[in-house]
């Protein structure tokens, strides 16, 4: 995939994982731009139509994430802890909801975390960043599940 098309996959991943528009996170708002990010949240709530468990980031967190991308900013200490709850919420929510029902959240959060990763950041936070994306993209309990049945594992108790 071209840069190009990264940018724009990214574009999509940020803009669904954050829940705003493209300008909000300094992208260029094109017809098709937005057209493709408003199919896609109409795809992500139809699979999704009860999201009792969504992610629940205060305000402060989305508008400093959102700064910091648009601004290019290095993270710091506490968007890295806004950060690492919103990946603790993802990983309960992997745990316990069907697949279907939490993939696009996680694959636009982890959007993020790459974007932030290729940005030059201070060693310690960019440890902590790569932690926070390893445990977001990590498989959850029910592909582990999943898999140990199609292996014929059993768990004895």
């Amino acid at each position: 995939m071209g840069t190009a098309g990264l940018a724009l996959t990214t574009g999509h991943g940020l803009c669904l994982a954050l829940e705003c528009t493209a300008e909000q996170v300094g992208l260029p708002a094109t017809p098709s731009l937005s057209r493709s990010i408003r199919k896609l949240a109409e795809q992500r709530d139809e699979q999704a139509p009860t999201r009792a468990n969504q992610l629940a980031m205060p305000r402060a967190d989305v508008e400093r994430i959102q700064a910091t991308l648009t601004r290019l900013w290095p993270v710091d200490r506490p968007l890295l802890d806004g950060l690492n709850r919103v990946a603790r919420q993802l990983g309960h929510r992997r745990d316990t909801e069907p697949p279907s029902a939490v993939l696009a959240d996680l694959g636009g959060y982890l959007d993020i975390l790459i974007e932030l990763l290729s940005r030059s950041q201070s060693s310690d936070h960019a440890r902590d960043l790569r932690q926070i994306a390893a445990f977001v993209a990590q498989p959850g309990a029910t592909e582990v599940r999943q898999l140990d049945e199609l292996l014929g594992y059993q768990r004895r108790g």
